[in-house]
């Protein structure tokens, strides 16, 4: 009975569903973007993550201009990333914490409020790591870091689209939540790794380092648990 609800739910243009379908054209949509970066770049994943296995995003951006701005690539990539998170966030909120609408534009507002909340924090976390060359190192080194925090912005959320798509056909909501959870988890581990890698190879010190990773990755995750835990 369940997996025949969640097949209907899966089932675009029913009566008295616009919030529902709505949603799944957005995702629909969204997934035309790696689509078509697949298309203009040719072998997008094996690039990308050799890249970030390998340290070659110098490599990787090198090959890249030569079919696609490094501007539409980071743009693409980070209007992916948002949408994507809006669209998760808002149907983990409408199962965990009644944070639903049957209205269509209030569920599109409520999806773009979340998608801005997560550009607004991106934003942040972007500048404030552009302090950290400018106070202990040069700004090449900046640029190497945001290289591959480019690369991470088209392959983390990837998971993301089956974890919406579980949540919005009512099926393995809790897998669903674990699956976006484990996500986030793994993504800034692939952030916190090289990064302080790389400081320590740069000659930062281990207590720098340390304050570094409190101040830019631990405390913003324990505050952001710690609001998940609030609402739900």
């Amino acid at each position: 009975m369940e997996s025949s609800i969640g097949l209907w739910t899966l089932t675009p243009f029913g009566v008295d569903r616009g919030a529902e379908d709505i949603i799944l054209l957005l995702l629909l949509v969204l997934l035309l973007l790696p689509a078509f970066m697949q298309m203009w770049v040719g072998s997008l994943l094996p690039r990308s993550v050799d890249a970030l296995l390998y340290n070659r995003g110098h490599i990787f951006f090198r090959n890249l201009v030569h079919r696609v701005s490094i501007g539409t690539y980071a743009l693409l990539g980070g209007l992916q990333r948002h949408l994507l998170v809006g669209v998760t966030s808002f149907l983990l909120l409408r199962y965990y914490a009644d944070f639903s609408s049957s209205e269509l534009w209030t569920t599109l507002s409520q999806v773009g409020l979340l998608a801005l909340c997560s550009l607004i924090l991106s934003g942040l976390y972007l500048g404030l790591n552009r302090l950290l060359p400018g106070i202990y190192l040069d700004s090449t080194f900046y640029l190497h870091w945001v290289r591959h925090y480019s690369i991470l912005e088209w392959l983390w959320p990837l998971p993301l689209y089956l974890s919406s798509l579980m949540l919005l056909a009512g099926v393995w909501q809790d897998v669903a939540l674990w699956l976006t959870v484990a996500v986030i988890l793994l993504w800034r581990l692939a952030l916190i790794v090289p990064t302080a890698r790389w400081l320590g190879e740069a000659g930062v010190t281990p207590l720098l380092i340390s304050l570094y990773l409190c101040s830019q990755e631990v405390a913003p995750l324990a505050y952001l648990i710690g609001f998940g835990m609030l609402i739900l």
